[in-house]
């Protein structure tokens, strides 16, 4: 099972300068691409306890990280479209309008949702998480931090949307199993990372990987991603990381 991850769906009258970034047009083709192969999107709650929808054999979950405005405003009405769900973690200090977290000229400065959007989408069938209160790295923080960090967001979560499971994606797919344990005691119910976590979902529930989705089309793009060859490639590109200990050496050169 696949796990894509999004971030941003712009108009197609924005221009597309960021990875992070996917238009409109061609975020409908990759959904006309998955609809048209079979594809499904079963509720995360019903997947992660083995009850996914029956005689339907391939299982996808779209998600999007931060909570933009054009998710609302472009991505629903194309999931709409075609009869797909998806996971929207929110950053969810809602004080704030905007993404205070990235610098300018990489997603800053963009409109985030705010509790009337989620609480429609919801309505609708989207479901949401949480993407922490503040957007910080999760492992850098201290142990009283990173509790504050986790409790505020489920709380803000759960305030807004009313919901029988709260999962969470890590910012910047930053996770060790010192943040894992914290979500644990945090009440989360799962957590997805980006490019880390074993080749089955299953297998850990708190370090899911995902398949990270830019602004590309094509059938052999498509084919590459939703059938699963891109998550195997970075699946044994992180194994041989772990093996050698160069994830350790990377996180501790962030760090310093």
């Amino acid at each position: 099972m696949v796990v894509l991850m999004y971030h941003r769906v712009c108009p197609d009258s924005e221009e597309v300068t960021s990875r992070y970034v996917v238009s409109k047009s061609n975020f409908r083709k990759q959904m006309e691409f998955l609809s048209r192969n079979g594809y499904y999107t079963p509720t995360l709650d019903k997947l992660l306890h083995g009850t996914p929808k029956e005689n339907r054999s391939r299982p996808i979950v779209i998600t999007f990280d931060d909570g933009y405005l054009d998710n609302y405003e472009n991505a629903f009405p194309v999931l709409q479209e075609f009869g797909f769900s998806a996971l929207i973690f929110l950053v969810t200090d809602f004080s704030r309008s905007a993404n205070w977290w990235d610098r300018p000229g990489r997603l800053g400065n963009v409109d985030l949702l705010r509790p009337h959007h989620i609480q429609s989408m919801s309505k609708a069938g989207i479901q949401f998480g949480a993407h922490s209160f503040s957007h910080p790295r999760l492992p850098e923080l201290d142990d009283n931090e990173l509790g504050e960090e986790l409790r505020k967001s489920k709380l803000s979560l759960e305030s807004t949307v009313e919901q029988s499971f709260s999962p969470i994606a890590y910012p910047y797919g930053c996770v060790d199993n010192r943040v894992k344990d914290a979500v644990r005691r945090a009440g989360f119910h799962c957590g997805f990372a980006v490019y880390s976590g074993p080749l089955s979902y299953s297998s850990d529930l708190f370090e899911i990987r995902r398949v990270f989705m830019t602004n590309r089309a094509s059938f052999l793009y498509l084919l590459y991603k939703a059938y699963g060859a891109d998550h195997l490639v970075q699946w044994a590109l992180w194994s041989v990381k772990k093996l050698f200990g160069l994830q350790d050496r990377s996180r501790r050169k962030r760090q310093m």
